[in-house]
């Protein structure tokens, strides 16, 4: 379906659920389109990335790799701030980009000065670590590892840090990542991005989103009645 029949069945549906709804209380376009973005990133989280584990979603990602293909973005960053605290050595912050949704993989372009060395610029896989392998990807006056794969953690405010050795310079991140999808809309190329067969189930959660926001508020009204 395009933006416009996305439309036409979201009015469709409402108005068969309850004819009140063409008359009375009546959507305008702008926010029967609010609830259809509002549901397409739901479904993309439902469907691709449902898990708290983020491994487990990144798999997930992978087995649909073909239908995401064109919402994937990639990004070489090398605006790359060192973490202050003195505790924590060699951590590196990197902010995400403004359409990151959601992780894919990550790689490190390093030099190493020993252990082993690499001379030259190379690119090196990245790790995804939990919050309880930090310390051992820590350098500080107690801990001195040797880190093969740079670690990485995700921070608030769209932030990640990767945890490098002391044998390593950081130059640049490598991101791959899965991208926020444009927003439905009437005019110009703001059709909806996910597969097709994934369309119709958008506009019936819109719908839903709808009615049960509905129903919350006529409830609090009649509370306070």
């Amino acid at each position: 379906m395009n933006a416009l029949q996305m439309q036409i069945e979201f009015q469709r549906l409402l108005y068969t659920s309850n004819p009140e709804f063409e008359t009375k209380d009546r959507l305008d376009t702008d926010e029967i389109f609010a609830y259809l973005n509002i549901s397409q990133l739901r479904t993309m989280k439902a469907k691709y990335f449902p898990s708290l584990n983020m491994k487990e979603n990144i798999e997930n990602i992978n087995k649909n790799i073909d239908e995401l293909r064109h919402l994937i973005g990639r990004t070489i960053g090398t605006s790359i701030t060192p973490l202050t605290n003195p505790d924590i050595l060699h951590g590196n912050m990197m902010a995400l980009p403004s359409d990151y949704l959601y992780y894919i993989r990550s790689d490190s372009k390093i030099t190493r000065t020993a252990c082993p060395v690499i001379s030259s610029t190379s690119t090196v896989p990245n790790k995804i670590i939990n919050y309880n392998e930090v310390e051992s990807f820590t350098t500080n006056s107690f801990n001195k590892p040797i880190i093969r794969k740079p670690g990485v953690i995700f921070e608030a405010n769209n932030k990640i840090i990767v945890f490098v050795d002391r044998f390593t310079t950081l130059t640049a991140i490598v991101l791959t990542y899965l991208r926020t999808p444009i927003q439905i809309g009437l005019g110009g190329s703001n059709d909806c991005e996910l597969a097709e067969y994934l369309h119709e189930e958008i506009v019936q959660q819109a719908v839903e989103i709808f009615r049960r926001e509905k129903y919350l508020l006529v409830t609090k009204q009649e509370d306070k009645k």
